[in-house]
Parts: C-alpha cells; structure tokens; sequence
C-alpha cells in the first residue's frame, strides 16, 4: 500500500522504510475516530482533529489480544524482576 498523505511528512521524518518499513495497509478509521496505517515495523496515527505521530501498535496488539492495562503493568513488573 502507498503511504497515505496525512502520513507521508512523519513517516519520512521518523525515517521512512528504513525505521517503519512500507506500508501493509492503507489508512483506516478506527471506531474512536483515530485514522490509522500499518507499516512493518509499527504505526502512525491521527486523533481526530489531531496532529499525526507514532502510534501505539503495542498497546493495541495487547488490547487485541484482551490484556487490560493491569495486566500489561503486572507484566512489566514480573519482567523487570528477572
């Protein structure tokens, strides 16, 4: 997929296919109005009325995949402590 053109000055400035990979997908709404596209290495995102910025592609995958924020904080904790 091309890079959308709201993403096209980040994705450049946050380095292009060398940091973020091409693109996989093309832009989509998400249900909270958020406008997302996935790259190989990660994700850019819009707010509505937002600037566009990185996104948080690992807090989504854990959302996706139903950890809560709890849980993802007792992980990292568990972790730090090996």
């Amino acid at each position: 997929a091309d890079v959308a053109a709201p993403f096209q000055e980040v994705w450049q400035a946050r380095g292009g296919g060398a940091m973020l990979g091409p693109a996989l997908s093309p832009a989509v709404r998400m249900p909270d109005g958020t406008l997302i596209q996935f790259f190989v290495y990660g994700t850019l995102e819009q707010p509505p009325g937002g600037t566009p910025t990185l996104g948080a592609s690992g807090r989504r995958l854990l959302d996706a995949r139903g950890l809560t924020e709890d849980q993802q904080i007792i992980m990292s904790a568990q972790y730090a402590q090996k």
